[in-house]
């Protein structure tokens, strides 16, 4: 009907991760408390998405890593 090529159709998909310092702590608490700590994340991380596309035919794009960046 519109004459679309398998080449011409992709599946995009995409994925986020951290990137940053992993650090492991250990937590004291109360007797009372147990079961209603809170896992708290260190604040020098960064998020990453990758983009990954690959058509019908098996054709695959470059993969694109999205980072963040700054205006000067």
């Amino acid at each position: 009907m519109y004459s679309i090529l398998n080449k011409d159709t992709y599946n995009f998909n995409k994925t986020g991760f951290i990137m940053g310092v992993a650090i492991t702590s250990k937590v004291v608490i109360s007797f009372n408390t147990i079961g209603r700590a809170i896992i708290m994340q260190p604040g020098n991380y960064k998020w990453v998405t990758a983009i990954k596309a690959v058509n019908a035919i098996r054709w695959s794009i470059l993969l694109f890593i999205i980072l963040a960046g700054k205006l000067y």
